[in-house]
């Protein structure tokens, strides 16, 4: 029991998921991000080869053997992820409250744990090696005679897996942000579904003993105070599903059906339609064998005409007198139940242990919850007045899902800028190497939009890759994951070509602007020392 929390879900009497699934989500997303750290470090390591050309040089002269220097490139690599390892410490030390507000958790850092130093120890070496490994043996393979020289040829070397590098970590970032925005619309698809009842200013109080024994004499006094407009009783709150029950209907068969108990005044109470038929009336005590069925119950059974037919339910005949709209209840992902609405008092045991109570609203809100809280503490005295509105209830529904989106939004946020900030150190090392061959070009006649265009192009063409890559990956793996939502939006190619166009149009403003910063400089200071 105490795994049901992570891993709710069953098949069969076995484990399948549950909320693990989103821990196994937010995990893989942080070792992408840092695997895209990691490749901006090994990306600027070899575009920097040039500079540390010479010292390898020299060290090979000097007796260095490869393997010291490979060691010596992986010491720094590894010395510079221990520092990052302490600020990103402190970083998460003092923006941890701000997460647990976001996420509404008591997180904290296990100092105490030598679990916690163990794996990051762990942590430390896996992420130096991996950020480390490719420019050490990358660059102690260089010749130290053709370095001397000056006849060694760098970028045929370093080109390809620097392109191949780049694609993968832009490809990563597009998915994470088309997931932010496939979340985001689930959410706003499910929030904007008809309800079937007004959500509004609707308060369920709790029943206790005290209330039940004079539910008449309070919700009398309700309404002559002015208090509330209609008054009911429920055996769930109107945003919760109570219990399962089979309803058999001659010539249809048996289903399976929600059971709404409740009192009179019901969808008054609740303001929902009634499509066919009629409500129950009070006063009318042959109403208590008689049953009201949602449509999607009407549906699930193929009835064209139902009202006047009987059903059975619990081994009891029920006559058939109205039909509702459908009333969404329950789980806000998942389809509408069938439900019948049948009268509290008919059932002998059965009781309903919430006082469902509609306010007239408005501004005057306040001192009509003080009024009910008043005439509670004259029923119940011994009681708590606790009470809870149906629209903060729905909204909660969404607190897990919403979750998901907040923290999905901070990774995808927070993936593009790493991603950017690699392409911004990559470009800006691509300009600064081509300083003089601006100049020339400027001299020749070239403008600056020209070498904006020049250099961006090559940039453009790996981040096309990128799209081409990312996008059927996006569309297949997210067509999957709202496929555990029965009421769900349809995965659509505008938001792989939106985020798509997003993410070129920020990578030409970030190389571009390296390139307008080059173009204008004077090409007499890039040329004067040649």
């Amino acid at each position: 029991m105490t795994r049901w929390r992570l891993f709710g879900e069953f098949r069969e009497g076995h484990e399948v998921s549950g909320r693990i699934d989103y821990v196994y989500g937010f995990t893989a997303l942080a070792i992408f991000i840092i695997v895209i750290a990691c490749i901006n470090f090994t990306n600027l390591s070899t575009a920097r080869s040039e500079r540390r050309a010479r010292e390898v040089g020299i060290r090979k002269i000097s007796g260095s053997q490869r393997q010291h220097l490979i060691m010596q490139f992986l010491g720094e690599s590894l010395a510079i992820v221990m520092v990052s390892f302490f600020l990103a410490l402190l970083v998460v030390q003092l923006t941890l409250p701000l997460f647990n507000l976001l996420v509404h958790k008591h997180l904290h850092l296990g100092f105490a744990s030598p679990w916690f130093w163990l794996s990051a120890v762990a942590l430390i070496l896996v992420v130096g090696i991996l950020a480390g490994s490719y420019p050490a043996f990358y660059l102690s393979s260089f010749n130290p005679a053709q370095v001397l020289k000056g006849t060694l040829h760098l970028d045929g070397g370093s080109n390809l897996p620097r392109r191949i590098l780049v694609v993968f970590q832009f490809s990563f970032s597009i998915l994470v942000i088309i997931g932010s925005i496939v979340v985001y619309r689930q959410i706003r698809f499910t929030q904007e579904r008809t309800l079937g009842y007004d959500n509004q200013n609707i308060m369920s109080i709790p029943d206790n003993p005290e209330l039940e024994k004079s539910y008449r004499a309070f919700k009398l006094d309700l309404l002559q105070s002015g208090a509330a407009v209609y008054v009911t009783k429920l055996n769930a709150p109107i945003t919760e599903l109570f219990e399962m029950n089979y309803m058999e209907v001659p010539g249809v068969g048996r289903v399976q059906i929600v059971n709404i108990f409740t009192d009179y005044d019901f969808t008054r109470t609740m303001g929902i339609r009634i499509q066919q038929g009629r409500d129950f009336l009070e006063g009318n005590h042959s109403d208590s064998g008689k049953v009201i069925l949602n449509r999607a119950a009407i549906d699930l059974l193929g009835l064209n005409d139902p009202i006047g037919k009987i059903a059975t339910i619990a081994e009891t005949q029920m006559e058939i007198v109205g039909v509702t709209d459908n009333v969404f209840q329950g789980d806000p992902f998942e389809n509408i139940q069938p439900a019948y609405i049948s009268l509290v008092n008919h059932w002998k045991g059965q009781h309903s242990p919430y006082v469902t109570v509609r306010l007239s609203g408005g501004p005057k809100t306040i001192d009509q919850i003080g009024k009910i809280g008043t005439l509670f503490k004259k029923y119940c005295p011994a009681y708590p007045f606790e009470y809870s509105f149906a629209d903060k209830d729905f909204d909660e529904k969404f607190g897990e899902i919403g979750m998901l989106f907040r923290v999905t939004n901070l990774f995808s946020c927070l993936a593009i800028f790493i991603a950017c900030l690699g392409l911004l150190g990559l470009a800006a090392f691509t300009v600064e190497r081509r300083t003089k061959e601006f100049g020339i070009r400027k001299v020749l006649g070239a403008d600056v939009t020209g070498l904006m265009v020049l250099v961006s192009r090559d940039f453009i063409k790996l981040l096309l890759i990128s799209i081409l890559l990312a996008g059927p990956l996006a569309y297949w793996f997210f067509s999957g994951f709202l496929e555990r939502y029965p009421y769900r939006i349809e995965m659509t190619w505008w938001i792989v070509a939106l985020t798509g166009g997003m993410t070129l149009l920020m990578a030409l403003v970030v190389v571009s602007t390296q390139t307008y910063r080059a173009g204008l400089v004077n090409p007499v200071e890039c040329l004067k020392h040649e």
